[in-house]
């Protein structure tokens, strides 16, 4: 997951920026990327937990700042044994957790997909205020996403 300052950084960031941040990353054999479409570029680095993708998205015409940021962890074996070893309740509890984190200036929104003995957690960060159904989505859902963990 992203910390607040990095989640500012980023949405202060431009698509030209993160496109040069991302090169660099990959130049310095740090990290690999993927185009997913003209303005989403997804920087894949490893951890000692498993892989981190960052995927900041921006729209035609707003490439000033993105309008969400995707982080998503996919955990090594290791860890997914570990999270999966978890109850519901636990896995949660770590989804709020990181909900309250981030306030009061980013929403997140979290998935977690613990199928295939893999366990993938997508954090969907939003800047507080720019989209209130999805502020009122989260705080009723304590950060759950959707269907939250999918089995």
């Amino acid at each position: 997951m992203l910390s607040k300052a990095d989640a500012s950084r980023l949405f202060s960031q431009s698509f030209q920026d993160w496109k040069t941040q991302v090169e660099s990353a990959q130049n310095l054999g740090v990290a690999i990327s993927e185009i997913s479409s003209k303005y989403e570029i997804t920087l894949a680095a490893n951890t000692p937990t498993g892989i981190l993708f960052v995927t900041p998205t921006y729209a035609s015409g707003y490439e000033d700042r993105p309008n969400r940021i995707l982080v998503t962890v996919r955990q090594s074996k290791l860890a997914a044994k570990i999270t999966r070893e978890l109850s519901e309740d636990a896995i949660k509890d770590i989804v709020k957790q990181t909900h309250k984190e981030m306030l009061p200036e980013f929403t997140v929104l979290t998935r977690v997909n613990l199928k295939d003995n893999s366990v993938q957690f997508d954090f969907f960060i939003f800047e507080s205020g720019v989209h209130p159904l999805l502020d009122e989505t989260a705080k009723a859902s304590k950060g759950c996403w959707q269907q939250c963990i999918i089995k």
